[in-house]
Formats: structure tokens, sequence, C-alpha cells
């Protein structure tokens, strides 16, 4: 919301992107949705469970003999798609395929349909998620973690684009500093 009602913090956010008026034609388009879809949120009944909170590749070690998932400082209850969300999309950035590929195997496995065409939890939370990295990828990058607004804007582009996949906005434009697939 903050990027439809603040001018400043919205041409900030244009700035992350290689073409500003792409960007901004973009936004003209989609804005409304995404703020559409993130209010919704509020009142959705998201199937809940312990959700990690970060869950992205990183944080998950594999051995011979099992798999493990580290770095748990943000676990909580919460809805269990936003973590299935983020490592899907996380998978599509590192160029493992589309999330929906993940989801439908995810699906498969824990009887969800969060992969389901225009399936509302999923884009619900992709459009909330993706508000939340909206807010992060024009801020200054901190000293000790130099890839963070780099893998915040992967993110940002890979919830963008699913939301696109599902027909809800338009494709959005390239972002500078991202290898596009």
């Amino acid at each position: 919301r903050r990027i439809k009602d603040e001018p400043k913090i919205k041409n900030k956010l244009l700035g992350v992107f290689e073409d500003q008026d792409a960007a901004g034609a973009f936004f003209s388009g989609a804005l409304e949705t995404l703020c559409a879809l993130q209010a919704a949120a509020a009142d959705f009944d998201f199937k809940s469970g312990l959700i990690h909170g970060d869950l992205r590749l990183d944080n998950i070690l594999l051995t011979d003999a099992r798999t493990y998932i580290v770095d748990w400082p943000n676990a909580c209850r919460g809805p269990v798609v936003f973590d299935v969300l983020m490592l899907s999309v996380h998978l599509e950035a590192m160029g493992f395929g589309p999330a929906e590929e993940f989801l439908s195997l995810y699906d498969a496995e824990a009887g969800t349909g969060f992969a389901q065409t225009n399936g509302e939890e999923l884009i619900i939370m992709a459009a909330s998620m993706a508000g939340f990295f909206a807010d992060q990828v024009y801020r200054a990058v901190p000293e000790k973690m130099p890839r963070l607004r780099w893998m915040q804007k992967s993110l940002f582009f890979g919830l963008l684009s699913l939301m696109h996949r599902h027909g809800r906005i338009e494709s959005p434009p390239r972002m500078s500093g991202l290898r596009h697939i």
C-alpha cells in the first residue's frame, strides 16, 4: 500500500527496474490488483501450521541419510502456504524451473491445492509477500549482508511472475541486477 500512497517510495521502487518507464506503466496497471489481493489476506482463512519463515535453499542441508532445515529464528505458527511459496519461488529464482513445478510436487505429497490455477490462497499470499519485498528491494544494502537485496529482488520478481502466469497481472518488466530466464 505504501507504494501506492507515497510517490517518493514508488519512485525508489521504480529505480530497481531496468526500464523505469516500463515499471511505471506496469505498476499503473497492477497496483490496484496487488493492493486488493494484499488487503484480502487479513480476512482469508489460511491453513495454519508451524512455519520456518525463511525457507530457502541455503537453509536446507542434505546428507546421504537425511534432510535438515536450519536457521529457525523466525519460526512461528502461521500460514503453511508462506513457506511453500517462499521455497518454490526461490527454486525458480535459482534456475530450477517454474515455481508451479515444485508446488505441484508439494501438493501431491501434502494433499494441498496450492498449485491449482488461480488458487486464491496461493495468489493472496503471493501478493502479500510481494508487498513486503517491494518495500525492501530499494533500500540500502546492509554492510554484512551483501546478497540480501539481490535475494529479495529475486523473490519479488518471482512472485510477480507467478501472479502473471496465473492471469492476475501483466508480465513484470526486467529488474536490474537479476539474471532473467
